[in-house]
């Protein structure tokens, strides 16, 4: 059965109508991939050498194991966005006599074919071998590199599951980014780390089996959930059921949008869009992690003196979303734009249903980064501003230059590493959006100070946001000249 679907799917790949592409894509991505793993063998067969040669580092095994834990961290964040959760058009299997734990086996032990499941060990072999065997033996090297295989396995199914089950609640996310600045928190300040206990949890592996069992037993206990959840939702009908069933959870949350006005119920119809799409999310999720952006900067006396860089931070920080999302504010609707244009609805009343979900979005960024007034006054005075610059002059830029030779985007594909829908205006885009504030401060710091400045871009903000029905005016007439232009652009 196994040879069947391997045959299948190569037939798929090669009758691809993209073949070409793919082919291409595909070799470059192996060829990648030999590099890396080169790069990692190298590595490993440095790193007892450059272990012991660091003075600072008193035990090298000591303090490999006190760094597994921000090893196996790191390596679940790049599983997250760069390992694919196994696939298989099911449709024409459907009809025929192949049991469901077939195809989910294959699934699974597809998956499985992975770099990176063997990164780990082929990091930390020869280490093991020139710095455990000579004072612990061979079979604390089995214990040791046992139980960091199976926990990279098991970081594999829980990746695989999280994607499947979890990606989606917000909850979810909200405890990991209040996790991640607790501990920044706690590390910084009071100088206690949440993930220092996992380090002799490490290091028992040394004297005992007990880590090498608990990980073989998680990793088996993870194995059938997986295949469990594959078995029980490899139906079309279950899919697309548990597909719409949040983003329905969503919508009635936020159905009373739709009972007061023209404007929300647009807006309502942008909020389904970004629930519902996997790049659409994408944007969201980047957009809340990066609110912990300033916690590098703010506090450090290392640029303590750098004021003018501060300006950036309140501009980025304060419009995160805003921006990430602006820059593709018509690509977005790749495929509904004619939707649109053909109802009997005016451009600005479309404009300003856009604007307002940006302003909202740009809002609720800027209250979730008031926590910075730990900082000081005049941090959350700069956060400010440039929330008020961005509602006023950015949000109406993005719109206007979102114009320039717009793309076409599929929006099931998730963000990372995806260039879709970019182009050379993206890029320059953010030249006036990020370097139009220091137009102002510049020159008004050089005369007057740090303070004045901050506050001449925050009256330039309010200046706009008064100006905003002018600049939509001015933007709906420049969409009436090239509406079909942007129709045909953005139609995959």
């Amino acid at each position: 059965m196994i040879k069947h679907f391997l045959n299948h799917q190569w037939l798929q790949f090669r009758r691809s109508a993209s073949f070409e592409r793919e082919l291409g894509i595909t070799i470059f991505i192996w060829i990648m991939g030999i590099f890396a793993l080169v790069s990692i063998i190298s590595l490993a067969a440095a790193l007892p050498r450059i272990l012991y040669e660091i003075p600072q580092i008193n035990d090298p095994i000591v303090f490999i194991n006190e760094v597994l834990i921000y090893y196996f961290l790191g390596e679940l964040l790049i599983r997250y966005f760069i390992q694919k959760v196994p696939a298989l058009d099911i449709q024409p299997y459907l009809n025929l006599p192949i049991t469901r734990s077939s195809v989910s086996n294959f699934l699974i032990g597809k998956s499985l074919i992975s770099i990176f499941n063997i990164v780990a060990i082929l990091l930390l072999a020869p280490f093991a071998f020139q710095a455990l065997e000579p004072r612990f033996g061979s079979i604390v090297i089995a214990y040791w590199l046992g139980s960091i295989f199976f926990l990279s396995l098991c970081l594999h199914f829980f990746n695989i599951l999280f994607k499947k089950k979890l990606e989606d609640m917000p909850w979810v996310w909200a405890v990991i980014i209040l996790l991640a600045a607790g501990n920044y928190v706690l590390t910084v300040y009071l100088d206690t780390n949440l993930f220092a206990p996992f380090a002799s949890v490490f290091q028992s592996a040394l004297t005992s089996p007990i880590l090498l069992i608990s990980t073989i037993a998680l990793f088996i206990g993870l194995l059938l959930l997986t295949l469990k959840y594959f078995r029980e939702n490899l139906y079309l009908e279950e899919l697309g059921d548990a597909a719409s069933a949040n983003v329905e959870t969503y919508s009635e949350k936020l159905s009373f949008l739709g009972k007061s006005s023209i404007y929300n119920t647009l807006m309502l119809q942008e909020i389904k869009m970004i629930f519902r799409h996997k790049r659409t999310r994408s944007v969201m999720l980047l957009s809340l992690i990066f609110v912990g952006y300033g916690l590098i900067f703010f506090g450090e006396d290392n640029y303590s003196g750098s004021k003018g860089f501060y300006v950036f931070l309140g501009i980025f920080m304060s419009g995160l979303f805003t921006i990430n999302y602006g820059q593709f504010f018509w690509s977005w609707n790749t495929n509904q734009l004619d939707f649109f244009f053909t109802k009997p609805l005016a451009v600005q009343t479309w404009l300003k249903s856009r604007y307002r979900l940006l302003l909202i979005a740009c809002i609720i960024t800027t209250l979730l980064c008031v926590p910075y007034v730990y900082f000081g006054w005049d941090v959350l005075f700069l956060i400010l501003a440039g929330s008020l610059y961005n509602i006023g002059i950015n949000i109406p830029l993005m719109i206007r230059f979102s114009l320039w030779g717009p793309k076409a985007i599929d929006l099931n594909k998730g963000a990372f590493m995806n260039y879709q829908g970019t182009g050379a205006a993206q890029w320059l885009m953010g030249i006036p959006l990020l370097a139009g504030p220091y137009v102002i401060y510049i020159p008004v710091s050089s005369f007057f100070g740090y303070i004045p400045a901050i506050s001449a871009i925050a009256v330039c903000g309010i200046l706009g946001f008064t100006l905003r029905d002018y600049f939509i005016k001015l933007i709906a007439q420049k969409l009436a000249k090239v509406k079909y232009k942007l129709i045909h652009d953005l139609t995959l």
